[in-house]
């Protein structure tokens, strides 16, 4: 039962952290303002989750909990910019987005 607990938190924070990242990026934001926005959303979410369950927050108890979401927001944006992934917008279908070098077929 703990593990399942933790899979759905670390998934809660991956998904925190992505909407942080894709309002950085839709607002044309530094990478270094995508990072904190990133991280800043994921945090938040996870306190706000645990102050409704009326208990400590995650973030207070292991410091594992915001550098896994900073590690995370690095990894997104590296990937992104070193395969020339253009970034869709949320209005458009997911399966509109193509990710490739620039000239490759899809």
């Amino acid at each position: 039962m703990a593990t399942a607990l933790w899979l759905l938190d670390a998934m809660g924070l991956g998904l925190f952290t992505v909407t942080g990242i894709q309002n950085g990026l839709d607002c044309q934001l530094a990478a270094g303002s995508c990072v904190a926005l990133g991280t800043v959303t994921a945090c938040l979410g996870g306190v706000i989750r645990d102050v409704l369950l009326n208990k400590v927050p995650l973030i207070l108890q292991k410091e594992v909990y915001a550098s896994a979401s900073i590690a995370a927001v690095v990894l997104f944006l590296l990937l992104q910019r070193s395969v020339g992934c253009r970034y869709c917008k949320h209005q458009q279908p997911a399966f509109d987005c193509h990710c490739a070098p620039p000239g490759h077929p899809l």
